[in-house]
C-alpha cells in the first residue's frame, strides 16, 4: 500500500490507502538513441566523486543536503533578481518552472511523484511550502503541474546538441514558450560523455543558457552522475562535471551539484541497469519522492530532493512571498 501525505501547512503522519494508479514511465524517442549497446541506450551512472565533499550517509535535517545546493554569491542574487525581473515584466509565472534533460529527467521517477500529492518529506518539513508553490499551476490548469508535466524537451539518449536542434523552433524554445515559468532546471550531459565531448558539451550548455536567459528564465543548472562504462567515458564525464561547475560559476547560475550528492550513496545511487539513478521501492511500490533516511539511499529521490532545495533557493533570492500563500 502507498501512504500519502495530507498536504496543507506542515506534513502530517502518513495516511494508509492512497489510490495511486501504476507508474507510466516516458517512451523514450527511440529514433533519437544511438545503439551504442542494448544495455546502456542513454545516462550513464556514479563512480567516483570529483569534488572532496562527500554526501551525508544518513541525513537529519536539510542543512545537511543543502551543501549540493551552494548559496548564491552576490554576483549570482544580482543577476538572478535581474533575469527575474525582466520575466515579470514578460508575464512569466512564478509558480512554474520547465525541465531540460535527457532520461533521467523525462523519466517518471523524477519529480512527477511529488507533484501528484506522493510524498514523504521526513525531516524537511520545512520545504512544504515550496511544494505546494509549484503544485498549484501548469500549462492545462491544476490538472498538470511543473512537476507532473512531461517535457518536449526531455527525451531519452538525448545529447546536449539536440536540445538545440531547429535553432527558434529547438525542443528548448518550445517547452519554455508553453511553459511561460520564471524557472528552468537543465541536467544534460551522459550522453555527451559517451559519444560526445566535454568541450561540446561546454558550447552546446552556453547557447541552452543564452536561450533560456533571453526570454528572462533562471536557469538551474545540474551536474550529471558519473560514468559507469569505459575509461574514456568516465574521463569525459568527470571533465563535463568540472565544465558544468566553471559554466555555472562564469554565468552566475545557481548549482545544484547532483553528482557530489550522489558520491556516498549505494552504488552511487545507481540502479542494477548500469544506467539510470535507483528509486526507493516500498512493498513493490516505487516511491521516488521519500526524504526519509532510507528513501535517500536511492538517486532518483536525491534528485527531487534537491530540486527542491534549489528551487527554494531561487524563490528566497527574488523574494516571491510562496511562504506565505
Amino acid at each position: 500500500m502507498r501512504a500519502q501525505l495530507a498536504v496543507g501547512g506542515l506534513i502530517a503522519a502518513t495516511l494508509a490507502g492512497c489510490d495511486r494508479p501504476a507508474r507510466v514511465e516516458p517512451t523514450p524517442d527511440r529514433a533519437r538513441v544511438h545503439a551504442v549497446s542494448a544495455a546502456v541506450a542513454d545516462a550513464t551512472p556514479v563512480v567516483a566523486p570529483t569534488t572532496p565533499v562527500a554526501a551525508p550517509v544518513a541525513p537529519r535535517a536539510t542543512a545537511d543536503w543543502e551543501r549540493f545546493v551552494p548559496p548564491l554569491d552576490a554576483p549570482t542574487l544580482a543577476h538572478v533578481r535581474e533575469l527575474f525581473a525582466r520575466g515579470a515584466a514578460a508575464g512569466l509565472r512564478p509558480d512554474v518552472f520547465s525541465k531540460l534533460g535527457d532520461s533521467i529527467t523525462e523519466s517518471g521517477s523524477f519529480a512527477q511523484d511529488i507533484g501528484h500529492g506522493w510524498y514523504e518529506l521526513g525531516a524537511f518539513t520545512e520545504l512544504e511550502p515550496v511544494v505546494a508553490w509549484f503544485r498549484r499551476r501548469g500549462p492545462r490548469g491544476r490538472d498538470e503541474n511543473a512537476f507532473t508535466r512531461a517535457s518536449a524537451a526531455a527525451t531519452a539518449g538525448w545529447e546536449s546538441s539536440q536540445l538545440l536542434e531547429g535553432g527558434d523552433r529547438c525542443p528548448v524554445e518550445r517547452e519554455l514558450q508553453v511553459m511561460r515559468g520564471a524557472f528552468a532546471v537543465l541536467m544534460v550531459g551522459t550522453n555527451d560523455a559517451e559519444r560526445g565531448s566535454a568541450a561540446a558539451l561546454s558550447t552546446n550548455l552556453s547557447a541552452i543558457v543564452d536561450r533560456v536567459e533571453r526570454r528572462g528564465v533562471i536557469t538551474l543548472l545540474s551536474t550529471i552522475p558519473s560514468h559507469h562504462g569505459a575509461e574514456a567515458a568516465r574521463a569525459e564525464a568527470q571533465a563535463i562535471n568540472g565544465r558544468i561547475r566553471a559554466l555555472a560559476a562564469a554565468r552566475h547560475l545557481p548549482l545544484i551539484d547532483y553528482h557530489a550528492a550522489l558520491a556516498a550513496l549505494p552504488s552511487e545511487g545507481v540502479s542494477d541497469d548500469r544506467v539510470h539513478p535507483s528509486v526507493f521501492v516500498d512493498q513493490g511500490d516505487t516511491r521516488a519522492a521519500v526524504f526519509t533516511e532510507e528513501g535517500l539511499r536511492y538517486g532518483y529521490n536525491v534528485r527531487t530532493l534537491l530540486l527542491v532545495l534549489g528551487l527554494r533557493r531561487a524563490l528566497d533570492a527574488t523574494g516571491v512571498p510562496y511562504a506565505s500563500r
